[in-house]
């Protein structure tokens, strides 16, 4: 999404390599279609805390890293 004409943050798409959820390479193409950033986190299954992922230090930093950058675009653009 634009706001006065810059371009918003853009969300990560973080994936497994053998994730039974999602294919890796299919999670891989809609990053690429979305312009959106991918994270390879190598064989970790699927992503979620069944498979270990609680607690996530590393996420918690990418989203307040984001909701950081979310926020500081927020107050300095208007919307078009």
């Amino acid at each position: 999404m634009r706001r006065g004409g810059q371009e918003g943050p853009r969300t990560p798409v973080v994936a497994s390599r053998d994730d039974p959820m999602w294919a890796f390479d299919r999670a891989r193409q809609f990053a690429r279609a979305w312009g959106a950033e991918f994270r390879d986190i190598g064989p970790a299954g699927h992503i979620n805390v069944a498979a270990g992922f609680a607690p996530w230090p590393e996420l918690r930093a990418l989203l307040e890293s984001l909701t950081a950058r979310r926020a500081s675009l927020d107050q300095s653009a208007t919307w078009d």
